[in-house]
């Protein structure tokens, strides 16, 4: 059943209206998030016909399950009309997008200035990186980082071409690993695929950081991981997109691609990738956050990535992890189908192992489970192609910190706190996977 009343055309004309030309922080004046839980069919429903034209920061997916969609000042009224109209209860998460987006960029000019002064004094490299997550960097400087880190552990680290962005961008990934040879299996960790989801960059490189020191500290179980494994760590494969968080506007999501068709800019790289591509949770609107993009690999970003893993890994790759931002789960395949995959059972029984060290640290509960019963339908999804296209045994979507509260803009001071527990979660689901299949 499709609703399609007036006041639903009205929103529709005003919904998405938000400016985003420049970096000013007024366009974020009066943005408002609010959280909505269909409790039945037509609810749900009701919400799915807004989906091309509001910015749902969590899709309306399963009947009880909340989603967070972001409002303007333009159609909060209407939108909140449809809503009670339809007897949907709604609470609001964020009262004001702007104050958030403002605190974040105070922390973040304050902790530039301490860096740019380690590196014009030319203070121990170690100082510089370890500042690097007192905040959330620039595409420039996580460059210099994984150059920083392969200068400091040239026997370690490689830093690795794989293509460039459609702005022309490089594409740039890590190999970690001791003892690195062509017959290790590896683990592939990718950030960074969402624009606005910064603590995905800035944990993949914590992460990466954590590998490497944890090494020359000769950490036991860190040895154990660099001696089995090659880790191919990609910090951010949207750096179009990023960038643009960073420059114009703070909450864009897709790629910076131009569309044929379409005076909308970009796709979702992340129903981008050729397995199952434009099924369930997808849009062919070039307008929608969740636009598929004109075929599968579209978007060179996400051709670049599966190419170079089919082409150097293939065979190899034992781990794929995709990390996203917010919600705090551990999602695996299917997002394209409710049924489960032969591995339904390992797949759930290490994401448990995950889960319950994560939650040690800072107490921070993590939802772990098939990615269509835990969270949202999502065809063309990453996850889906590394274990359906590339047989990836272990692959996973990570979607870390918060459950709702800050949203995407988690603060600066949660990205240490925030790593570290999802580090290790990652740490002893890989230890778990060499006792198991190696």
């Amino acid at each position: 059943m499709m609703v399609c009343s007036k006041i639903l055309l009205l929103i529709l004309g005003s919904l998405y209206a938000v400016v985003v030309n420049s970096d000013n922080l007024s366009q974020y004046d009066d943005l408002k998030v609010i959280r909505v839980r269909p409790v039945n069919h037509f609810q749900m429903i009701s919400l799915l016909d807004l989906e091309d034209d509001i910015d749902f920061w969590r899709r309306p997916d399963q009947i009880n399950r909340f989603a967070d969609l972001m409002i303007t000042p333009n159609n909060s009224q209407r939108v909140m009309h449809y809503l009670s109209s339809r007897n949907i209860a709604y609470e609001i998460l964020i009262n004001n997008v702007r104050t958030v987006v403002q605190n974040e960029r105070d922390q973040m000019a304050k902790t530039k200035k301490r860096l740019e002064m380690l590196r014009s004094s030319d203070s121990l490299r170690t100082d510089i990186i370890v500042g690097f997550w007192q905040s959330y960097q620039r595409y420039e400087a996580i460059e210099n980082l994984m150059n920083d880190l392969q200068n400091k552990y040239p026997n370690l680290v490689a830093k690795i071409n794989f293509g460039k962005s459609f702005e022309g961008r490089e594409l740039n990934l890590m190999r970690i690993g001791a003892i690195s040879d062509d017959k290790k299996p590896v683990v592939f960790i990718e950030g960074g695929i969402h624009a606005r989801e910064w603590i995905s960059p800035a944990f993949v490189t914590h992460f990466a950081n954590r590998l490497l020191t944890g090494y020359e500290n000769q950490d036991a179980d860190i040895k154990k991981l660099m001696e089995t494994f090659d880790f191919y760590i990609v910090p951010l494969l949207n750096p179009d997109g990023y960038e643009y968080t960073h420059t114009k506007y703070r909450l864009w999501r897709k790629t910076r691609s131009i569309q044929k068709s379409s005076s909308c800019i970009g796709a979702d790289p992340n129903r981008n990738f050729g397995y199952e591509w434009g099924g369930e949770g997808t849009s062919n609107n070039p307008c929608s956050e969740i636009y598929t993009g004109t075929k599968a690999f579209s978007e060179p970003e996400v051709k670049a990535e599966t190419d170079y893993i089919m082409k150097h890994l293939e065979g190899r790759a034992l781990v794929y992890v995709a990390v996203h931002s917010y919600g705090q789960y551990l999602l695996y395949p299917w997002g394209y189908t409710d049924k489960q995959t032969p591995d339904n059972d390992r797949l759930d029984g290490m994401a448990k192992l995950a889960t319950d060290a994560m939650a040690k640290r800072y107490q921070s509960k993590y939802i772990y489970g098939m990615s269509t019963t835990v969270l949202y339908a999502a065809a063309g999804a990453g996850d889906d192609w590394a274990y359906g296209a590339a047989s990836i045994p272990y692959s996973y979507t990570l979607e870390l910190r918060d459950t709702g509260s800050h949203g995407f803009q988690l603060p600066p001071e949660q990205i240490i706190p925030t790593s570290e527990e999802a580090g290790d979660g990652m740490i002893t689901m890989l230890l778990a996977i060499i006792k198991n299949d190696l």
